[in-house]
Formats: structure tokens, sequence, C-alpha cells
């Protein structure tokens, strides 16, 4: 059976079409797509093109094709063959250069096919990684906001017990306070009974309870104002070339620690392997340089002193005692610390520097059982008139360089009574 005759093609048309169809498929935009609302082209329907592109290959190939001549009878179909292929033949070479165009056409329409196809493939696969970072995003917001809603949750508990524990101590400190004024009325009331048993003589209750109702007081006065224990160790190691010159700190030249607070000096001696008592008067502190596993004695200094033998002590220090003690005690401190050192022994007296105007006028007075601050030339003065060799006064703890010149008011001369040692040690030696 005979085929039906394949119809002419028109270039031009089918271009026109092919441009129509891209021009179409192009104006369409997704607003919605990309992030940030901007435009994202839809690719054309490459399945389109590539329909027009088969057909056109069918006819590519003009004046090489002979007509079926289905229309025609069997004779005169025959002929008409015959004839058309040897005009076919003729017209080849006029022909010739519109198959190569055609070809050329077809090739270059079928690359911009296959690329488009890729573009279309691989804006796909983009836009699924967009979405899958959207959804990843979307994912870890809302992790990030249940972590800030319990987060805000955590932090609520914690400011219900923070004030609860703000309402606990006060009731607690207002109840230390409510039991401290029961104790010291139970003892003057003891003290009176004590007085009309005696006939009316002086019957005030010990001094070493009473002085013992603000142990706790002292101890977190301490804490606040003295600073935190690591800083005053490393202010301290200052002193260890004086010891261990001195060879002071074995068991046969064993180093008293008077007024040992919390025990910095006794643990930075322990480290270096020294034999160190400390003595001291507050329990509150005791308790926490026994837990430190620290050697402390409950005992006035000057007390404890004398009740030492002659030449006992390879060294004696005190940090910040010798400013809370009236002029006698300082001078029985001095006396009993020079009896009690061994030939060569160093004593180290450690106190507020008042040629600092901010320490005399106002620092020094943040601890209320100080009773005056104590001038470096007198306090040497007493030393070397007391029986002490070799006394030196090192200063101690600049607020800032005297001369740093970047800040002019730490210039000399004035710069030293604002911004110069907050402290002094006074070291002497027993002949």
């Amino acid at each position: 059976m005979a085929s039906a005759p394949e119809p002419d093609l028109d270039v031009d048309v089918l271009m026109a079409r092919v441009r129509a169809a891209v021009s179409r498929q192009w104006a369409h935009v997704d607003t919605g797509s990309q992030p940030g609302g901007g435009p994202v082209p839809v690719v054309p329907a490459a399945h389109q093109i590539r329909l027009f592109l088969e057909q056109a290959q069918r006819v590519a190939n003009i004046g090489t094709t002979v007509p079926p001549f289905a229309t025609l009878g069997p004779i005169r179909r025959q002929l008409a063959r015959w004839a058309a292929r040897i005009l076919i033949y003729f017209l080849q070479v006029i022909t010739v250069d519109q198959r190569v165009f055609n070809n050329f056409l077809l090739n270059a329409l079928s690359l911009l096919c296959n690329g488009l196809e890729e573009g279309q493939a691989m804006i796909a696969g983009r836009l699924a990684e967009i979405d899958g970072t959207l959804l990843d995003r979307d994912r870890r917001l809302a992790e990030v906001e249940r972590a800030l809603t319990d987060r805000d949750r955590r932090l609520s508990e914690l400011e219900a017990a923070a004030a609860e524990s703000a309402r606990t101590a006060a009731y607690l400190k207002s109840g230390l306070s409510l039991q401290e004024r029961r104790v010291t009325d139970l003892l003057d009331a003891a003290g009176e009974r004590r007085s009309a048993a005696s006939g009316g003589a002086e019957g005030r209750p010990p001094i070493s309870e009473r002085e013992h109702l603000f142990d706790a007081l002292h101890a977190a006065l301490e804490e606040r104002f003295r600073g935190p224990r690591e800083d005053i160790t490393n202010r301290q190691r200052v002193y260890l070339p004086v010891i261990h010159s001195s060879g002071v700190g074995t068991p046969e030249r064993p180093i008293a620690d008077l007024g040992c607070g919390r025990g910095e000096w006794l643990e930075l001696l322990a480290a270096e392997g020294l034999h160190a008592q400390g003595v001291e008067v507050n329990r509150v502190l005791i308790q926490q340089c026994r837990t430190r596993g620290l050697a402390v004695v409950e005992e006035d200094a000057l007390v404890f002193l004398r009740s030492l033998p002659d030449r006992s002590l390879g060294a004696v220090t005190a940090f910040h005692l010798v400013e809370h003690l009236p002029y006698e005690r300082m001078m029985g401190l001095l006396d009993e610390t020079v009896r009690v050192l061994q030939p060569g022994g160093v004593a180290i007296f450690e106190t507020p520097n008042p040629d600092n105007l901010l320490v005399a006028a106002c620092r020094f007075y943040l601890d209320p059982t100080h009773l005056r601050p104590l001038p470096s030339p007198l306090f040497q003065f007493l030393a070397e008139a007391r029986g002490f060799v070799r006394v030196t006064v090192v200063p101690l703890h600049p607020l800032l360089d005297a001369g740093d010149r970047a800040n002019p008011d730490a210039a000399e001369p004035l710069g030293r009574y604002f911004f110069g040692p907050q402290d002094y040690a006074l070291i002497g030696y027993k002949a």
C-alpha cells in the first residue's frame, strides 16, 4: 500500500513556530520559588521543540526523496517516479546547499534543546537543594525556638529560686542578728549577776567570749575587702626569697604566722615544704584553715608568743595585724618577737601604707577593727629600738606605676601619694 505524500518543509514557518513557543514558555514566571521573592524563569518544554525537530528531520534532505505519487495509476506512477529520480539527480547540484543549511540548523536546534533540558534539570536540582536547605533551616529554627523557650523557662525557675534564696537569706540574717543580741544580753546579765555576787565588783563577762560574737561578720568582711585567695597568695610570693635565704622553715627553725586569717601564707609555705604554724582568734577563719589541712591554734598573738621559750622560732610573720593593736600591745609584740627568734631569725610585718592618701583617708577604714595607720618611718624606728637589726621597708602593691607617663596624674611627685604603694612590709632580723 502506498504511503501518503510528505508535505514540503517551510523552514521560515518552522523557525517562527519555534520562536513563538520559546517566547510563550519564557514569558511565564514563578515569583514564589526564589528566596526573597525574585522571579524564577520556567524553562520551555523541551519535548515540544523535540517534536518540531523530528518533523523537520524527516523533510530536511530536500531534493533526495522521490514522492510516492499515490494518486496516480500504476503505469503513470512508475513513469512519474522515473522522471522524479532523473529530475532529482540533476537538481542535487542546486539543492545541496539547502540540505547542508537544513542539517546545520537542525543540529544547532538540537544542541539548543539539549542545553535547555540540562538547564531545566540543573534548575530543578538547585531548587530541590534550596527546598532542602529551607526545610533544614526551618528545622533548626524550630530547635532554636524550643531551646530559647526552655532557656526562658529555666531562667524563670532560677529567678524564682534566687528570689526565694534572697528571702531565706534575709530571714536568716535577721535571725542571726536577733540571736547575737540575745547572746549579748545573756552575757551582760551573767556579768551583772557576777557583779552582785562579788559585792559590786566589776563583773563583765570574759572578753574572749564577747569577741567571738562577730567572727562570722568579720570573716565575711575580709572576704569582701581583702581580695580573692589567689590574689593574696600571688602577692605573698614576694616573701619566699627572704624565707629561703634565712634558712628558716625547718623543724628546728619553724615559722609562726600571727593572725593567719584565711591561711593563704600558710598554704604557700606548705607548698614550699616549710614547717609553719598559724595563730588566729577568729573561729570561722580557724575552721577554714583547718578544713584545708593547715595547722592553726586558737590564741591571741601576744599570749601565744609569751607562751614560747626563748629562741624557739626561725621566723615570725604577721600580715595586717599591727594596725589592729594598741601601742602597748604592739610594743609587747615586738619585744616578744625578738625574744622568741633564734639568732639570724627574721620577722616580717605587712601593714597598710599611709603614704598613699587614698589608703590613709579611706581604704584603711574599711575594716572597723583598725585603730590607726602606722607610718613606715615610725614603725622602722620602733623595730630598731626594740632590738631588730638590718631593718628594711619594702613598698608593695602600687595602684599604678608612678613612672607611667601615659597617665599624667601618675607623674611624680604627686602621683605617688595617690597611685603609689598601698602596703609596705617591714623586715627585720635577730642579731
